[in-house]
């Protein structure tokens, strides 16, 4: 099997990072279904006797695996089995590129779902929903609908620092700065492959936004209009060949020069003596909230301390060191057109972001509209009696959202549901009775909490999140009007729900399953 033996600098200079990645690859190289990350990092860092603790190790590597597909000593069938087995996230146009040889299916985060080569080789299929609490929270729809309306009002790039602080000044996000940027950073990468929008559209918010353009998009850009692209793979121009788009323009640098050995010192010592948050652990999310919060909270403390000391005239204690460095700190490199935007961003009028939140809010009703009419429409084509629901497809909807909890409670509700779909003829069942259950059992849910310690615990905001995915496999009016009760549901209660436990859901569910085989 491949081996990295030209690791890429994002990597690292740490060997354990590259051992990793290919402890990874040899781990999944025969996997075709979910493996667990952090049982991946607690085999790995016990094998090769790390001091570093399982917590530290995992929060260090996961950002590493968003990355995997620019491993280039991997061939495509040991990048694909890495990202399928660990649920990875798939850049936009690495899936392209796949698409050319295989059959690629893949769901609204771009995961893969399923993987067949033309050829007759790999085949990959995902017989369960693995969690998407990490990627499908409701500001990432709302950065990309924000991101849409920068584009049409926008002819330069945006930093992701103004674009995330004019974020949550317009919509009052209670997120932090760190929190979005990161979920920015995700978002970004699906933007070209996204449905709900034009491609027009997409353009132009890859080019404002910065997003990092894979070969294979480039290529198929390139074929009607002319594709600039910058050292870090942005769009710094763009013209169609029918004139219809013209965009040009520079982005801000990804890092600054350090202007000095003084200023590598200083930093060295900030991140020696930052003091370290404490950080929650979740399977499978390398995205997890409550850490960025965390991490983002205890950085801003020490920023504002380090500050602070600085302007009082407190001085660093390196005594070996200042005997060293006899000269002074000289200022930071000056980028006039840098610095330019940036005043203009702080000192952005408070008319210019009402303008940009009309803009904004109009956005978002007209396409939450048109999402109503599209699905109305499409659930009326489709089936003629929409009062009227197959019980085999209900009872794999069932199935697929008890195999979304996770449960060990649930396991033998589940065997009865397969047993329930060997025996389903062509039976149907009333949709009005199925909704009214399961709004029965969501009232439930909101007005049941346990403490954290009982075992058959579930996150009712994630056990939310879960039904309202599955439930897009049923697109029925009754339901999709249920699924925008369970949204709002969820947003305006996402702070205050707790753990349910599994007792409190199970009838609900034995009650479709009796609907649907009575």
């Amino acid at each position: 099997m491949s081996v990295i033996k030209n690791p890429p600098s994002w990597l690292g200079s740490d060997k354990e990072n590259v051992d990793f990645m290919n402890y990874v690859a040899e781990q999944t190289k025969n996997a075709t279904s979910l493996q667990p990350m952090t049982k991946l990092c607690r085999d790995f860092i016990t094998k090769i006797g790390s001091n570093t603790s399982e917590k530290r190790f995992y929060a260090r590597v996961r950002k590493h695996l968003l990355r995997i597909h620019e491993l280039v000593d991997f061939d495509n069938d040991t990048k694909v089995r890495m990202m399928f087995s660990l649920s990875v996230p798939v850049d936009s146009g690495y899936l392209m590129q796949l698409k050319k040889d295989a059959d690629v299916e893949f769901d609204n985060v771009n995961r893969i779902t399923k993987y067949e080569k033309k050829d007759g080789g790999l085949v990959l299929i995902r017989d369960r929903v693995p969690p998407v609490r990490q990627y499908d929270t409701g500001d990432d729809n709302k950065l990309l609908n924000f991101l849409a309306v920068k584009a049409k009002m926008e002819q330069m790039p945006v930093s992701d620092s103004d674009f995330v602080t004019e974020f949550k000044d317009v919509t009052g996000s209670e997120k932090n700065i760190l929190h979005l940027k990161n979920r920015y950073q995700l978002v970004k990468r699906q933007i070209y492959l996204s449905t709900e929008f034009d491609k027009p559209t997409c353009i132009r918010m890859m080019f404002i936004s910065g997003a990092t353009i894979h070969e294979s998009v480039l290529e198929e850009l390139r074929i009607t209009a002319t594709v600039e692209i910058d050292d870090h793979q942005r769009i710094i121009k763009y013209q169609a060949n029918d004139g219809s788009i013209q965009l040009e323009g520079e982005h801000k640098r990804l890092y600054r020069r350090r202007s000095s050995a003084v200023e590598e010192l200083k930093e060295n010592l900030i991140t020696r003596n930052r003091r370290t948050p404490k950080r929650l652990f979740p399977n499978e999310d390398f995205m997890d909230e409550a850490e960025t919060d965390a991490e983002s909270e205890s950085s801003i403390k020490m920023d504002k301390k380090y500050k602070r000391n600085s302007i009082e005239g407190t001085t660093l204690k390196v005594p070996k060191a200042e005997a060293a460095i006899k000269f002074k700190w000289p200022p930071p490199p000056r980028d006039e057109s840098i610095d330019h935007q940036s005043q203009l961003k702080r000192t952005q009028p408070k008319s210019e972001l009402i303008r940009l939140q009309k803009a904004f809010n109009n956005f978002t009703v007209k396409k939450e509209m048109s999402f109503d009419r599209t699905t109305t429409t499409s659930s009326t084509l489709q089936y003629a009696d929409a009062e009227q629901i197959s019980a085999k497809k209900l009872l794999e909807w069932l199935r697929l959202f008890i195999c979304s909890l996770e449960s060990e409670e649930l396991i033998e509700l589940q065997t009865k549901v397969d047993l329930a779909i060997i025996k389903c003829g062509n039976e149907t069942v009333s949709i009005t009775d199925i909704v009214q259950t399961l709004r029965t059992g969501v009232q439930i849910m909101k007005k049941s909490s346990v403490s954290s310690d009982e075992p058959s615990s579930i996150n009712c905001s994630d056990c939310l999140l879960n039904l309202y995915t599955t439930l897009l496999t049923l697109p029925y009016p009754a339901i999709s009007d249920f699924r925008h009760e369970i949204k709002y549901i969820r947003n305006k209660m996402e702070n205050r729900f707790g753990l349910v436990s599994t007792g409190s859901i199970r009838p609900s569910l034995e009650t479709v399953l009796l609907l649907a085989s009575s």
